[in-house]
């Protein structure tokens, strides 16, 4: 089976799949319980839990960064060039000219994914602290970055139910 959190990077081995709904529970025991002891202890479901925002990650305001195969991708799930991740790649390196040929219409693309343009998202009262989830786990579970993963809505609402949103900054951000 593949993981339920992050299934891109899992596609060659095997783990057990824990079920996101147990995970939501079990971590919002865990966030309690640090909070309690002054620690912060965060998850990729709730990283847009500390303010409103209208994208999931970089990956929707196309910050790029360079892989080892040469193209330039904005999310850490693409870290290598392969067709089912495509949308994800914003140009890349020409080693004759020594340039980076950026895509400027995947990058519209990209940056056209926000809660707004989400069907999913239209009703949801958490579409701002969610956003759609995750544009990669989207891609590969329904290929279309305009999706949701319905496993990770009903997680994250779950979350949304126990733990606080909209408080401030979180200790630490996402890259």
């Amino acid at each position: 089976p593949r993981s339920t959190l992050f299934p891109y990077t899992t596609l060659f081995r095997s783990i057990d799949d824990v079920g996101l709904l147990e995970y939501a529970k079990q971590y919002c025991k865990v966030f309690h319980f640090a909070r309690e002891r002054s620690f912060f202890f965060g998850s990729f479901l709730t990283m847009n839990f500390d303010e409103p925002t209208n994208v999931f990650c970089r990956a929707c305001l196309g910050l790029p960064y360079i892989t080892l195969d040469g193209y330039v991708s904005v999310c850490d799930e693409a870290w290598y060039y392969h067709p089912d991740m495509d949308a994800f790649f914003i140009g890349k390196y020409n080693k004759e000219t020594e340039n980076i040929v950026y895509w400027p219409e995947k990058i519209a693309f990209l940056k056209s994914r926000t809660a707004d343009n989400i069907p999913e998202c239209q009703d949801c009262d958490l579409r701002n602290n969610c956003a759609g989830s995750c544009l990669s786990g989207c891609v590969f579970e329904n290929r279309n970055i305009f999706s949701v993963r319905r496993d990770v809505c009903k997680a994250v609402k779950f979350m949304a139910d126990h733990i606080p949103r909209n408080n401030g900054h979180y200790p630490c951000f996402s890259p």
